[in-house]
């Protein structure tokens, strides 16, 4: 299927070309729920500029560093590097630092969590580097990751170690109604209020459709069809983001299924009231949820208020 027309990016575009244009060592990370497109935002901010893209796989961190060295040694047609990949991340920092020192060069990691997997320490150990190595050199450092939590908590929080050392920060949202439209400019506007309601506007949910089929045939062949890319995409995420998706998965259901108070979740699901409150609380996060607080409210923070799925396609999973 063809690639789409990138839509919808130009703030996102535009800061980060800001930021490319000043001198000095830059460092974005950049957030957002999986299938937001951030991947195809930075692939057209670093189309023809010198950039490495790594992206970072559930790996032991000796073999990670080595696939690293890998890229970084194709990058630079440094042959030993090649073959031999780094050993450590004191080396790859060296390195970096060398070759950035009087040249623009853009480095992107995808899926920094993965690194945090691997190795516990690691936003301690780009502290390090970034102050002992790259802040004074010409580096343009993108760290990119889906799991909102752990970017959060390893990146973005006041108490991460990372924490002062970023120029600037971009969370990648959902694309504005507009962007259907873009997408598909020969669907109907009752086709594209359809099309959004069924997916959202999740770029990578977007692409799957095929543009010449009504919107009931793609829901039958997108989404029904056993083996099409939609069609376990809930379970998908769910086992990718949580340690415990079945507890999360029957929650959801409870509030696709019309429970939308604490109360009748905890009852519906028979699970402890703090359980549920602090997977809540997680959801709301991940964008999954939202939870609604009447306007009367004089104390929002401590209202109760009522949960709805927040992402339209978990919406259309769970009730169709």
């Amino acid at each position: 299927m063809k690639e789409f027309k990138f839509v919808n990016r130009t703030s996102e575009l535009q800061t980060l070309e800001k930021l490319y244009n000043q001198p000095g060592f830059q460092f974005v990370p950049i957030y957002g729920r999986r299938r937001v497109g951030k991947t195809r935002l930075i692939k057209e901010f670093i189309r023809n500029k010198k950039a490495i893209y790594f992206l970072s796989d559930s790996i032991p961190q000796t073999q990670q560093l080595k696939n690293l060295g890998q890229s970084v040694g194709e990058f630079f047609n440094d042959v030993i590097l090649m073959q031999n990949g780094f050993t450590s991340w004191d080396q790859f920092f060296v390195y970096i630092n060398e070759k950035a020192q009087r040249q623009r060069i853009i480095f992107v990691i995808d899926e920094f969590p993965y690194l945090v997997i691997a190795n516990s320490a690691i936003a301690t150990i780009f502290q390090k580097g970034i102050d002992e190595y790259l802040k004074r050199t010409e580096l343009f450092l993108v760290l990119m990751g889906s799991s909102i939590g752990m970017m959060e908590k390893e990146v973005l929080h006041y108490k991460a170690p990372l924490y002062g050392r970023r120029t600037a920060s971009i969370e990648v949202k959902e694309m504005n109604l507009l962007s259907i439209h873009e997408m598909f400019p020969d669907k109907s506007f009752s086709d594209v209020i359809r099309l959004y309601a069924i997916f959202g506007t999740i770029p990578a949910y977007l692409e799957k459709i095929n543009p010449r089929k009504d919107v009931f045939s793609i829901i039958k062949d997108s989404i029904l069809e056993k083996y099409s890319f939609l069609y376990n995409e809930v379970d998908f995420i769910l086992r990718e983001e949580f340690r415990e998706p079945h507890n999360y998965f029957v929650i959801l259901k409870s509030i696709a299924l019309g429970k939308h108070k604490l109360s009748e979740i905890v009852n519906d699901t028979g699970f402890e009231k703090t359980m549920v409150s602090r997977y809540l609380d997680i959801l709301r996060s991940l964008h999954i949820i939202k939870k609604e607080i009447p306007i009367t409210e004089n104390n929002p923070e401590k209202s109760k208020g009522i949960y709805k799925l927040y992402d339209k396609y978990f919406n259309f999973w769970f009730k169709f």
